[in-house]
């Protein structure tokens, strides 16, 4: 076999490879134990630990899922801020719906292990945020969690069939590794709670929810650069030098 051909089928086969990682998983449900059976390492982790500068460097992956009951818990400014900077530059993928619900259906388990596989095949760290993740990775949230700032975009509130999480899914990017082994369209099993995102770039939603075809973002898939979140600190220094500014030009 020619070398072409044999880098070819190589490319063509790397999506669906396994990729064993070492994972940091913030959120104790059906998750942990789902990633683990996959042969990955897996460890429950606490915001004071992810508060820590440098706790993350010794993983590959930080999973954020649903921690505690009802909508679950956001980070603090100061474990949002660590994992900002650790996964700034590295891939990530939001499944904004309650998705760890519904692991043990088939499609499920698939989309779960094709995020993790493609974030982790992109190299020594990255991000998967599910439900509570998603919400948080975006740059502001009207659920009162402090925003990591991982992709620019708004979420709004979590609630019963918000963003259309009760609804169809639908393949925007069928070809997308994230989407791989996936049928174009599918309502996910136990799948009904959400937020619904605005701002996110269009280019960066693999699947959609919606009725009759995708209008709500479900799964986005890209590499983590949006701003950073300022510090109050910061945002005070900026609205006095945006007064002065005002103030110089009033004078002239």
């Amino acid at each position: 076999m020619q070398k072409a051909h044999i880098v070819l089928l190589l490319a063509l086969l790397l999506p669906l490879a396994s990729w064993a990682g070492n994972i940091a998983v913030f959120g104790d449900n059906a998750t942990d134990d789902f990633l683990a059976g996959l042969g990955h390492t897996v460890t429950l982790v606490s915001d004071s630990q992810l508060a820590t500068p440098g706790f993350l460097n010794s993983f590959d992956l930080f999973y954020m899922t649903r921690n505690g009951a009802s909508y679950g818990t956001g980070l603090s400014a100061a474990a949002a801020a660590n994992v900002y900077s650790w996964v700034l530059g590295a891939r990530f993928v939001l499944l904004n719906a309650d998705f760890a619900d519904g692991i043990g259906d088939a499609t499920i388990n698939q989309l779960t292990a094709n995020a993790v596989n493609w974030v982790l095949a992109g190299g020594s760290r990255g991000y998967v945020g599910e439900f509570s993740g998603s919400v948080s990775a975006l740059t502001s949230n009207s659920q009162g969690w402090y925003p990591i700032g991982i992709v620019a975009g708004s979420a709004g509130p979590l609630g019963y069939g918000q963003g259309g999480s009760d609804l169809t899914l639908w393949a925007v990017q069928a070809s997308h590794p994230v989407w791989s082994g996936l049928p174009s369209s599918f309502n996910p099993s136990s799948v009904e709670f959400g937020a619904t995102l605005t701002g996110v770039d269009p280019a960066l939603i693999v699947a959609a929810f919606g009725a009759n075809g995708p209008e709500f973002p479900g799964v986005i898939a890209g590499t983590a650069g949006a701003a950073p979140i300022p510090e109050p600190g910061t945002l005070t220094l900026l609205g006095a030098g945006l007064a002065a500014l005002v103030l110089a030009r009033r004078r002239r």
